[in-house]
């Protein structure tokens, strides 16, 4: 295999993870949302507990810092799991 096709699968392999993240970061976040509407629960408290998973209560006092925190450590993680199952499935089955 030529290194050129080599680099276009690799990229290919790499944008299909982040799209894949993107999208089940997204679906679960929603959902997460949705269902804590009905419980009186704000998005803003949803992404600052996230948040607090890493820096403790002071996060329900950081207002959007720890919003952003939370949103980007939510992503973070359906990354994280996406490369898991890639890596899993891709040894599994003929990708």
């Amino acid at each position: 295999m030529a290194p050129s096709a080599r680099y276009a699968g690799g990229a290919a392999r790499l944008g299909a993870i982040l799209g894949i993240a993107l999208l089940a970061g997204t679906l679960d976040i929603s959902e997460n949302l949705i269902f804590n509407l009905f419980r009186s629960v704000t998005p803003k408290m949803v992404f600052q507990f996230i948040a607090s998973g890493l820096i403790g209560m002071r996060a329900f006092h950081m207002g959007a810092v720890s919003v952003a925190l939370g949103v980007i450590v939510h992503y973070a993680i359906a990354a994280w799991w996406t490369v898991v199952f890639f890596c899993v499935a891709s040894r599994r089955l003929t990708v």
